[in-house]
């Protein structure tokens, strides 16, 4: 893409109408956990819904605290999919604990399904058709 903001190792952007894509490589650190969270609350800011379409192929480590800080800015977001793709069984692993840790703070997480694709071309697809049924239930 080349405008994607780098956040330490990582890179993030907001593609419209609603996608927030992140690309995560090695282990993220908690800095970069914070200014992430806080560029995802400030794209997601007034928006109906949004989704997150994340590239786990490089992705080493989320430590418990950059666990927690992800699930601090999912709260204050309306994430109605998220879309991992290209992610080894640990990357895996480690991303579905976030979503565990979500279900114990907010009661439409049911509405914020993940799940993970071979392909980016995959995910993007989920996220359409994903975007189609939230509208639908609006």
């Amino acid at each position: 893409m080349g405008n994607e903001p780098l956040v330490g190792s990582q890179r993030t952007y907001f593609e419209p109408p609603d996608t927030v894509v992140m690309n995560l490589s090695g282990n993220v650190q908690p800095e970069e956990a914070i200014a992430m969270g806080k560029l995802h609350v400030e794209w997601a800011t007034g928006l109906p819904f949004c989704f997150y379409l994340i590239d786990g192929s490089i992705l080493d480590r989320l430590d418990p605290e950059v666990r927690r800080l992800a699930n601090q800015s999912l709260q204050q977001m309306p994430v109605r999919g998220i879309a991992v793709h290209s992610a080894p069984l640990k990357a895996r692993v480690m991303i579905k604990l976030v979503l565990t840790a979500l279900r114990l703070f907010r009661s439409e997480v049911e509405e914020t399904p993940i799940l993970f694709f071979d392909t980016e071309q995959e995910g993007r697809d989920w996220i359409a058709k994903r975007r189609v049924e939230v509208k639908g239930a609006a």
